[in-house]
């Protein structure tokens, strides 16, 4: 990243395996995939400041640590986010 300004702003992909221990919770072997955005402000060539937003709740559907209430899921159908299953799709 290449940041000539005092904020920055960047739009990530995150996606891998969880094999290992995250937050106590033990490896599920899935696979995830959600976007993130981290805004950064910098001050004499230094991040002095860092805030994100990530798709948690999509982020613990995809490790099936959390479900969603059946009638909640019609909101998330509306916007192409869910399968009948009740997983994200690809």
């Amino acid at each position: 990243m290449i940041a000539p300004l005092e904020r920055v702003i960047t739009l990530v992909n995150v996606n891998g395996y969880h094999v290992g221990d995250f937050f106590g919770v033990p490896p599920t072997g899935r696979n995830f995939n959600y976007e993130a955005m981290h805004m950064f402000r910098i001050l004499d060539n230094k991040i002095v400041e860092h805030r994100a937003i990530r798709d948690d709740l999509s982020f613990m559907m995809q490790l099936d640590l959390v479900r969603l209430h059946p009638k909640s899921m019609n909101i998330f159908f509306k916007l192409g986010r869910v399968t009948r299953t009740g997983r994200e799709m690809s």
